[in-house]
């Protein structure tokens, strides 16, 4: 989130993503929740939620809910 470089943004949405547990997939949902200037950040960011929800990922109970009524399915 502190960071404009939008290539460095990308390698830590796709890292939050393949990291397999609740705590990265609470902090890539609240960059998705933050203020991102970037349309297409914020829609990759989306996709990962989405995706992380679909595979099952380890996600809380509440963070999937979150997930599902913010970004959908």
């Amino acid at each position: 989130r502190s960071t404009d470089d939008d290539a460095v943004r990308r390698l830590c949405l796709d890292s939050l993503y393949r990291i397999n547990n609740e705590t990265a997939k609470k902090e890539l949902l609240a960059v998705y929740r933050t203020d991102v200037k970037d349309p297409v950040i914020k829609d990759i960011t989306a996709n990962y939620l989405r995706q992380a929800v679909r595979e099952d990922q380890r996600i809380s109970r509440a963070d999937a809910r979150a997930i599902i009524n913010v970004v959908g399915q």
